[in-house]
């Protein structure tokens, strides 16, 4: 469990020093972890710590308001947040006063947090930018940057005239999350929108989200939760004065989208030192060509391709430059004319970055794979230890040189968790594994 607060009180901010705990199940406190918690920022301006959030190997996000000031003429916040390893460090490359998250000269509030499932973070908030609370999303990856396909600083997730508030971030647990959120225009009134990875409406759901509760304009439906059903959907729930004054809890449930008939759907689309990998699912489709442009530049056509037996079209562009944002899409001919799908934007590293990405698969096998990033040729090791804290495997790696490699392990493991450790350049990281049988 990971608990975070905010300490020596200001007569403006809340705090200026944010710190985290790491506490385990039998409530001793994590190894590596400082007995008064872990500083993620220490500044005058910063506030409570608003949420937290696993990043899926140990560690930990966390988000805050945080004031350019604490005098009480300047009181506009921005939204901030850190990445805290499993060790109690700061994640290699993450500022020490935190990450930048949205900065506009304008009121950014009550911001909230949650994994993405794929070692990054979904960070919303209400943003005052067009004179009005409006809640705004933004998805961050593990390396402090905006996913691919996602607006810098923020979209917005409705186009309801009037405020929309007191969001809350439920993973729908394929990668995209759902937002339960409040409308004012007088009244309160609760809605919940879907957002995909990719950071596209789900599809089926309006631009305006989903009204949770038709009932009279008169009443207020406010201060919405949600979770997950288990199944890929919702369950809000909200206080609700239908009935008079006394607010009563009402509940609503929001299923997984149901299919929806198309052509091509996006499946993955990946960038790393030198090239990107693309995947697609298509469904009664011929012979497609695979288009790139850059921001601001024409079309051009990469090849052509066809779906195999299963309808999946894979692509690996290796002739891109690193730090360049390149857009890819589909286009092929159906009895209705020309089709195009819907554009794709990923952004090409400059280099490599120490990564763990543990166990592949997780759980593994009796004799598990480790696989890991190095940015170097620096010395390096990867070790694996059980829960005794006995050594299986410790591999010298730094002559694989710079790039994501898979080692395996020469021998079977027994069922159960372990330890596994990345240490390169006087850096660390850890991460836990399952072997199953």
């Amino acid at each position: 469990m990971f608990v975070g607060w905010g300490v020596d009180a200001h007569a403006q901010c809340d705090s200026t020093a944010l710190l985290a705990q790491h506490f385990l199940g039998d409530g001793s406190i994590a190894l590596g972890w400082p007995i008064g918690g872990q500083v993620m920022k220490m500044d005058v301006g910063v506030r409570n710590v608003s949420e937290l959030a696993s990043d899926g190997t140990g560690g930990l996000y966390a988000i805050w308001g945080d004031l350019p000031s604490c005098s009480a003429s300047v009181f506009a916040e921005d939204v901030y947040a850190q990445h805290v390893l499993a060790n109690g460090m700061v994640a290699p490359g993450w500022p020490a006063k935190g990450l930048p998250v949205c900065t506009l000269p304008e009121t950014q509030q009550d911001s909230r947090i949650c994994s993405d499932g794929a070692g990054g973070f979904f960070a919303a908030w209400e943003d005052y930018r067009s004179g009005i609370g409006q809640v705004y999303v933004e998805r961050v990856t593990s390396l402090g940057q905006p996913a691919p396909g996602w607006a810098v600083a923020g979209q917005p997730i409705s186009t309801l005239p009037g405020y929309t508030i007191q969001e809350r971030l439920t993973p729908d647990g394929l990668g995209g999350l759902y937002i339960a959120f409040e409308q004012y225009d007088g009244h309160y009134h609760a809605y919940c929108q879907h957002v995909t990875a990719a950071g596209t409406l789900a599809p089926g759901w309006l631009p305006t989200g989903a009204l949770l509760a038709d009932v009279s304009s008169d009443s207020d439906q406010q201060d919405v939760a949600g979770t997950t059903d288990g199944a890929g959907g919702i369950v809000v729930a909200w206080d609700d004065t239908r009935n008079g004054v006394d607010a009563d809890v009402y509940a609503q449930r929001l299923e997984l989208d149901g299919p929806v008939a198309v052509d091509v759907s996006l499946v993955k689309a990946e960038a790393s030192v030198g090239h990107v990998d693309l995947e697609w699912l298509t469904s009664g489709v011929g012979p497609l060509a695979v288009q790139r442009r850059e921001l601001g530049a024409p079309w051009i056509v990469l090849g052509s391709t066809s779906p195999d037996g299963a309808g999946h079209v894979v692509w690996t562009d290796s002739e891109v430059n690193a730090g360049h944002r390149y857009a890819y899409r589909l286009t092929w001919t159906s009895s209705t004319g020309q089709q195009t799908s819907p554009e794709v934007w990923v952004d090409v590293p400059t280099g490599y970055r120490l990564e763990l990405a543990g166990f592949t698969p997780n759980p593994a096998t009796s004799v598990p794979r480790v696989t890991f990033t190095l940015p170097d040729a620096s010395p390096a090791r990867v070790q694996v230890l059980d829960v005794t804290g006995r050594m299986v495997l410790d591999a010298d790696v730094a002559s694989l040189g710079p790039g994501r490699h898979t080692i395996a392990i020469d021998r079977d493991l027994a069922p159960g968790l372990y330890w596994l450790r990345l240490n390169s350049a006087g850096h660390e990281l850890r991460t836990r594994g399952a072997v199953i049988r």
